[in-house]
């Protein structure tokens, strides 16, 4: 998986709006054949995950639950 001070670099940066997470927890910036969850930003230091496989999605909330949220899937296969 990506660091966590990666996802806080993106979380402070205003550069990125939408990042995506492939099926191993890899953060990538275009989306391709290996992506699952899309992150965007509705709200300063708050995102939204999109589960592309399970078309499921997370309210806003701040960057480190959205991870953790991720995190549970990448590592449980849920």
């Amino acid at each position: 998986m990506t660091t966590w001070t990666t996802f806080e670099t993106l979380d402070e940066s205003q550069n990125w709006d939408v990042f995506y997470i492939d099926r191993l927890g890899v953060h990538q910036y275009r989306q391709d054949e290996r992506t699952r969850f899309k992150l965007e930003r509705v709200e300063p230091r708050q995102w939204r995950v999109i589960d592309l496989e399970q078309d499921e999605h997370t309210n806003p909330t701040p960057m480190y639950q959205a991870i953790r949220w991720v995190a549970g899937r990448v590592l449980y296969g849920v």
